[in-house]
């Protein structure tokens, strides 16, 4: 995982919690704007139903021996299907620092599939379960631990109708995993734009 992370001009520099979550903001903006660009190629029919989306939010993050507060950040290209169901695929990352003062952090690659809740209201209560690869890693002063598992995540929350093309999202999500992070519970808000 600390590849993703790591700089081209010396791969032994380290980068500090907030460059790193700075670097999950900026891909998860290219990710939007890409799905924007794609959005206004298509024709309104062939892309009714696609919608992009990114939160941030506080985190806590167990490792099974103490929980530690972070910070949570995700984003999600997904597509609405028959009725109340939609699916997603999702990136979130997850970072805090334990009582040691060494980085612990979750990054996942999960596709959730949602139940929206129809109570013809602009508020739309959802609930949604999902499955994939999560990597977790302690980056330690001496040494780095890295470790790669088989997650799951359980979300609940909200959206509010703002316009036809963008929602207000608020939602809390428990992730799972037998890596190096037990688990993870975060409160996010954020934005969906609806193409």
């Amino acid at each position: 995982m600390k590849k993703i992370f790591t700089r081209y001009a010396d791969k032994n520099a380290k980068w500090s919690p907030v460059q790193k979550s700075l670097s999950v903001v900026v891909f998860m903006s290219a990710t939007l704007m890409s799905a924007s660009a794609l959005a206004a190629d298509r024709q309104a029919d062939d892309w009714k139903g696609w919608y992009a989306s990114g939160t941030i939010g506080p985190a806590g993050l167990d490792d099974g021996k103490d929980s530690e507060d972070g910070l949570a950040i995700s984003g999600a290209v997904g597509k609405r299907f028959s009725g109340p169901f939609r699916g997603e695929l999702n990136i979130s990352y997850q970072e805090s620092d334990d009582d040691k003062g060494d980085d612990i952090y979750a990054f996942g690659l999960l596709v959730n599939g949602y139940y929206d809740f129809s109570i013809d209201s602009k508020l739309t209560p959802f609930v949604g379960l999902g499955f994939g690869p999560v990597f977790t890693g302690k980056e330690k002063k001496n040494d780095d631990e890295e470790d790669t598992d088989l997650g799951f995540n359980f979300i609940a929350g909200a959206s509010y109708f703002f316009s036809e093309t963008l929602d207000i999202i608020g939602q809390y999500r428990y992730l799972n995993t037998s890596g190096l992070v037990d688990e993870v519970h975060a409160l996010e808000v954020g934005l969906r734009f609806n193409f």
